[in-house]
């Protein structure tokens, strides 16, 4: 019989690879030495910690084939929520009125450079992010369109075109 391949994490828990089993001790216990360690922070590194979780999560779907597009807005939804800070206090904080802020959060309107970088100052998240949010978004539009054939181009085609003339 093949040995469990385990990895030794800090705080002497060990880790499985293959998935976790959350009624297993060792679960419990790396459980537990989180919700210690997480404790102990101040608010201000619990608030970056879930900051940074968005980030993440910002990042994971710019990775991510999926079709499903997801607005920027949403992402600075989440944000605002965290920061417990509501849309009206937002929007007069960047000289936006109401409207303007809530077309945004609903996808209705882009995050353009001069917005990305508003919201790279205020967030933990660069300009670059949340412009490339949009440039996503925008490419899984046109691909689900499909208002033209791109398979007609290629390289090959356009070296034959150089050929020619």
């Amino acid at each position: 019989m093949k040995a469990k391949e385990e990895y030794l994490l800090e705080d002497g828990l060990v880790g499985d690879p293959n998935g976790v089993d959350q009624n297993s001790e060792g679960y419990k216990r790396l459980k537990q030495a989180i919700a210690e360690r997480y404790s102990s922070y101040t608010e201000s590194e619990k608030l970056n910690i879930k900051l940074d979780g968005i980030r993440f999560a910002m990042l994971d779907y710019l990775e991510n084939e999926s079709s499903n597009i997801i607005p920027p807005g949403t992402f600075l939804k989440r944000c605002l929520d965290v920061v417990m800070v509501n849309q009206k206090t937002f929007a007069n904080y960047i000289d936006w009125n109401t409207g303007n802020l809530t077309k945004l959060l609903n996808g209705q309107r882009k995050i353009n450079a001069d917005v990305a970088m508003i919201l790279e100052a205020t967030f933990p998240v660069s300009a670059s992010i949340w412009l490339r949010l949009e440039d996503k978004n925008e490419l899984v539009r046109a691909r689900q369109e499909k208002t033209r054939d791109y398979h007609q181009y290629s390289l090959k085609k356009l070296q034959q075109q150089v050929v020619k003339a």
